[in-house]
């Protein structure tokens, strides 16, 4: 099955409305995440390899459509691969909390799946309202298996809040990471907070000249797409090595080396 489904008529999208205007409005906020310090989360797990052993495509920017189609197919590729291992039987609890790490293992996907299907239909405010949701699905997910029992408790009863100053440090020093992930929680709360809440991250991306629609541009949506595509890469490396599943967790670096650096990253073609 194809990862999207097209609505009978033809794929659907977002209208736009000409607007007459004498400025564009200012707002305060601009948002400090940048596609760098996502492209430094991938680099950092395969270091020079990345680069290296990539098999990347010919057409490889080809556009913005392309790139989610790409991320549309390595998430279910990866997703797949535990679902597969559990219609085996592969897939069995081994803590108390597990019921937990599936469950995470699963909202994480199906946002992932909600923000490329959103995209692809060019609804971009929706699609980047999710990214809040999408990351705190992956830090609560760490939290179960490297947290507290307080923690744990606090999941459970719906009463726990993501720490963007803490929680980056505890999953940090499960990946070996340094200080990446927490940094990224830091220096991305007040813009996901913004983008979830109506803020003035998603007010300032409302215009794209004079045509009241969507601004968001290129970088940013791919940027949206990376984090995506680390998310369900994160879960499905946390998923497979907890459940001892080493054949998944091979297939899936190797799907994460064959998906490649963002294209930000790579030089653009000349004419």
């Amino acid at each position: 099955m194809d990862w999207r489904k097209k609505k009978e008529g033809g794929v659907i999208g977002a209208p736009e409305v000409v607007v007459v205007r004498s400025r564009q409005p200012k707002y305060r906020y601009e948002p400090r995440q940048t596609l760098t310090n996502l492209a430094s989360l991938r680099l950092l797990i395969f270091g020079d390899k990345l680069v290296k052993e990539s098999r990347l495509p010919k057409n490889m920017l080809e556009g913005i459509e392309h790139e989610i189609d790409r991320a549309g197919h390595f998430g279910q590729r990866l997703e797949e691969l535990v679902y597969n291992a559990a219609k085996d039987g592969k897939v069995v609890y081994r803590t108390k909390n597990d019921d937990l790490l599936i469950s995470y293992w699963s909202l994480v996907f199906d946002y992932s799946k909600g923000i490329v299907c959103l995209l692809a239909n060019k609804f971009h405010s929706p699609a980047f309202a999710l990214m809040r949701p999408l990351v705190e699905a992956v830090t609560r997910e760490h939290i179960v298996l490297v947290g507290s029992d307080d923690d744990v408790k606090k999941i459970r009863s719906d009463r726990f809040k993501v720490n963007y100053y803490k929680d980056g440090a505890k999953i940090d020093k499960v990946l070996g990471s340094g200080t990446l992930f927490e940094g990224f929680l830091k220096d991305s709360r007040e813009m996901l907070h913004s983008l979830t809440h109506s803020g003035t991250a998603q007010l300032q991306n409302r215009w794209d000249g004079d045509a009241l629609g969507s601004g968001f541009s290129d970088d940013r949506i791919l940027a949206l797409l990376t984090t995506c595509s680390i998310s369900v890469f994160m879960t499905t490396i946390l998923v497979t090595r907890h459940f001892g599943l080493d054949e998944q967790r091979q297939a899936a670096e190797a799907a994460f080396l064959e998906l490649g650096p963002p294209v930000a990253a790579m030089p653009a073609r000349t004419p």
